[in-house]
């Protein structure tokens, strides 16, 4: 178990390319410096899937939710990115992101939140940044996910499940799952399906 993880965006990080979109995807941690990058993120994303990620129908993003989405730490919040580099100077802008955030403070349970901007939903994106996040979670001590998702999302309902998590408490409009980290990790290890996760699975484990 490591004490924090090195979270400088640099050391860390690789790209792939993605032969349905036609586009390479650089995957990373997320640091503080991000917040515009993702504050652009959420902008891009639908107003559907906007509301299925944080259950409002706000346009911008409040700076509240921008402070917390951008102070990782690699320790209590840790979190990863996957960013569009597919244009002469690799500049990047925002695919998806995933997110383990410590609740309680000093426990060893994260509640776990993730978005992919709709462009690139459907390529298994969601699964390697969650799979990033957990292998970081874990070396780090944290053993459990709770994930909070609408009761209308069906979508992160099935990816839940076929991750392993089970249903903690369905109450009002939203249903809480819980997952074994290390459960979670195997889940998508195991998975054959697409072939690319396969192939970031083994690449994740270089690093």
């Amino acid at each position: 178990m490591q004490e924090k993880i090195r979270y400088d965006g640099a050391s860390r990080r690789f790209e792939r390319f993605v032969d349905e979109l036609e586009t390479t995807l650089r995957f990373r941690p997320i640091v503080p410096e991000d917040r515009s990058l993702f504050e652009a993120g959420i902008r891009g994303l639908s107003d559907r899937s906007r509301y299925l990620r944080f259950f409002t129908g706000f346009k911008e993003a409040p700076p509240r939710i921008l402070d917390l989405l951008s102070s990782v730490d690699g320790k209590r919040h840790v979190a990863w990115c996957a960013l569009n580099i597919t244009n002469e100077a690799e500049t990047e802008t925002a695919a998806a992101a995933a997110h383990a955030i410590m609740e309680p403070y000093d426990s060893d349970e994260a509640d776990l939140a993730f978005a992919v901007i709709d462009d690139y939903q459907g390529y298994g994106i969601a699964r390697m940044l969650i799979y990033s996040v957990a292998k970081d979670a874990f070396n780090v001590g944290l053993t459990r996910f709770r994930a909070t998702v609408l009761a209308e999302n069906h979508h992160a309902q099935h990816l839940m499940k076929h991750l392993g998590a089970s249903i903690r408490d369905a109450s009002g409009t939203t249903l809480e799952y819980e997952v074994s980290i290390s459960t979670m990790i195997e889940k998508i290890e195991e998975a054959k399906n697409p072939a690319i996760l396969l192939d970031f699975t083994k690449e994740f484990s270089r690093l």
